[in-house]
């Protein structure tokens, strides 16, 4: 069975280290003892094709998650940040032939996801006339549940017994990234980038190496009145070649490129506290997702919802 389609680019982790925590801009970083916290839920749908020697399949996805970050200020411009997700319900589904018959899957996948730990340094702080500049280190922890899964359905005459899976990749990651921002008037321009190394790790027999991301984001804030503010932003994501361990048979994913156009709005509900509610619609790259059969995932489209609060205890810049 070829791999599911990937996480939707616009809530990819690798931009953790540099997501907002502080005044909900990229590049904001707390001041000494001043913190923060985040709760917010993440809706995601989306579509794309399998398509290969005998496959022919239509695929469906969805998945609904609870996401919870925070961040402290520790002083001479350094920031720590963490944040977890849970994924309530997520579901991929397939439909049409394979070699020849009618084929219907299902696959669930739920459960606490990888715990994802950011250190960030300010190494300018922004004054009249010079920009913010903000450089930081990443830690992804295998927290997650990282059960393979099985699809539940018929894959041609394969009748499949399905089993829930869960959205860890059980492996460490490591990655650094940068920010610059500066504010002109009511525009507030940025641009941030991050580049994470896949870990790798020895499972059922199967030496996976999951792949290393890169991620850059252009992006900017209108500061349309006191009380709100519009966030936009592009952003492109390269992902490597990841090899994993599948029902004990691994399977090669190429490299391949993918891109999201996002938006969200800010509204101060009053002092510490912003009400976050934003829609993305990302693009993944047609690649192979397992070279070995030579399934391709193709014209794949994923738009997604979030909305959640902001809660800030002090200041910071």
């Amino acid at each position: 069975m070829p791999q599911e389609p990937e996480e939707d680019p616009m809530i990819s982790a690798i931009l953790a280290l540099a997501l907002a925590q502080e005044g909900l801009t990229p590049t904001d970083v707390h001041e000494f003892g001043a913190f923060s916290a985040s709760l917010r839920m993440e809706l995601a749908d989306g579509r794309g094709e399998f398509t290969g020697t005998g496959v022919d399949l239509d695929v469906d996805l969805a998945q609904y998650r609870l996401i919870l970050a925070g961040a402290v200020g520790l002083g001479m411009g350094f920031e720590v940040e963490a944040s977890i997700p849970y994924q309530i319900d997520g579901e991929v589904e397939t439909d049409g032939t394979f070699l020849g018959a009618p084929a219907d899957t299902e696959q669930e996948s739920l459960g606490f996801g990888d715990l994802q730990l950011g250190l960030v340094y300010r190494l300018l702080k922004e004054d009249a006339t010079g920009p913010q500049l903000i450089v930081g280190a990443l830690i992804v922890a295998p927290t997650g549940n990282d059960a393979d899964g099985r699809a539940d359905g018929n894959l041609g005459a394969i009748a499949l017994d399905g089993e829930e899976g869960g959205i860890g990749d059980g492996v460490w990651k490591y990655g650094v990234g940068a920010g610059v921002s500066k504010r002109l008037g009511g525009v507030e321009p940025y641009l941030v980038a991050a580049y994470v190394f896949g870990g790798d790790r020895s499972h059922d027999g199967v030496d996976e190496e999951r792949a290393d991301v890169g991620t850059i984001s252009l992006g900017a804030e209108l500061h349309v009145t006191e009380q709100a503010t519009i966030d936009l932003r592009v952003t492109g994501q390269f992902v490597g070649e990841d090899v994993q361990e599948d029902q004990g048979v691994e399977e090669a994913a190429e490299r391949h490129f993918d891109h999201s156009y996002a938006a969200a709005l800010y509204i101060d509900l009053g002092p510490g506290l912003t009400l976050v509610a934003g829609a993305a619609l990302g693009f993944v790259g047609d690649h192979e997702t397992d070279k070995a059969t030579g399934a391709e995932l193709e014209d794949t489209m994923i738009y997604s919802f979030q909305l959640g609060l902001h809660f800030n205890f002090g200041g910071g810049n």
